[in-house]
């Protein structure tokens, strides 16, 4: 802490150094055509400390309960803002399947040029210069980061729930789920491009006791796990039962009653419409047809509003 700085000694900085030293996990990481017990001894001869009581150092918390969303801001005399929004996700990396469907489910919402956040916030909207979603592994959080102007904080803000809302609804397509694997395998292919980068992952892996190789990892990334998910979860929206507005009431309906009640709004309709057509034509000799105890045009137009009405939310239910 900013405070504590100044108690700081050399010889208290020191001893911490020592400590760390006899007590903390050592891993080192050699990559490359060597001989394994040649480099073996080349550290050990090389490396003298004494070591004693060494401590496991403990996995970070990745399952929170969020009881309130905080909001934080910071106040600088500039253009640009930085806007970053963070998620508890939950979602433990031992279990790799969903772990990796994760990282995918963020490649899909804000991963690349051809991502929700991306088209929708940007391309669409123009509401921002930069978007992009990233997972932080260790501690299970999402962090959508992009930089906007001020005066576009809160529609940026509900454009990005919009968009996360649909990604948890399961509103993905099969080119996005598409998109997002063959993006995931061409980064984990570009790894054996650079040693350093293999070395960082193999480090990653082990220490955060992950036991699968890269191809491993690519067989899970191209099972059919996402898509299914997916699947589900959209058959389960469509088969929740769902809000139908009416004029006196909202009401709550099955998915077979809306789908009855649909068929005869339509047949209304039709009729209504047959009305108001004779209704224009015998308007210059001063009759109006009748239909129940609707007796007018105008009359009919606002039945046929609120037939709209209803039809319209019945197709974004």
């Amino acid at each position: 802490y900013l405070e504590d700085i100044d108690k700081i000694t050399a010889k208290g900085l020191y001893e911490h150094y020592v400590n760390i030293m006899k007590t903390s996990p050592i891993d080192i990481v050699v990559e490359g055509n060597f001989d394994e017990d040649e480099i073996v001894e080349i550290i050990s001869n090389g490396f003298d400390f004494h070591r004693e009581n060494i401590i496991e150092i403990p996995r970070a918390d990745f399952i929170k309960k969020v009881d309130e969303i905080k909001v934080i801001k910071e106040e600088m005399d500039i253009t640009q803002g930085k806007l970053v929004m963070g998620y508890r996700c939950n979602v433990d990396y031992l279990d790799e399947e969903k772990y990796y469907s994760l990282l995918l489910g963020s490649r899909i919402l804000g991963g690349g040029a051809d991502s929700k956040l991306f088209i929708n916030v940007r391309e669409k909207e123009s509401l921002c210069y930069t978007i992009y979603s990233t997972i932080q592994k260790s501690k299970s959080t999402m962090m959508v980061c992009s930089g906007i102007e001020a005066q576009n904080y809160e529609k940026t803000v509900n454009l990005v729930k919009e968009q996360v809302q649909k990604l948890k609804d399961g509103d993905i397509t099969e080119s996005e789920i598409s998109n997002a694997k063959i993006a995931f395998i061409n980064s984990l292919n570009s790894l054996n491009d650079e040693i350093g980068r293999r070395s960082d992952f193999y480090f990653s892996q082990s220490i955060s006791k992950n036991k699968s190789d890269l191809d491993q990892i690519k067989n899970m990334i191209n099972q059919d796990k996402l898509n299914n998910l997916v699947k589900e979860k959209m058959e389960q929206k469509r088969n929740l039962p769902q809000l139908v507005l009416s004029k006196e009431k909202r009401k709550l309906f099955s998915k077979a009653q809306i789908n009855l009640m649909e068929e005869k709004n339509n047949e209304l309709k039709r009729v209504i419409q047959i009305t108001r057509a004779n209704s224009l034509k015998l308007q210059n000799t001063g009759m109006i047809p009748i239909l129940g105890n609707i007796k007018t045009t105008k009359s009919i137009n606002k039945f046929c509003n609120n037939l709209n009405e209803i039809n319209n939310t019945l197709k974004y239910q």
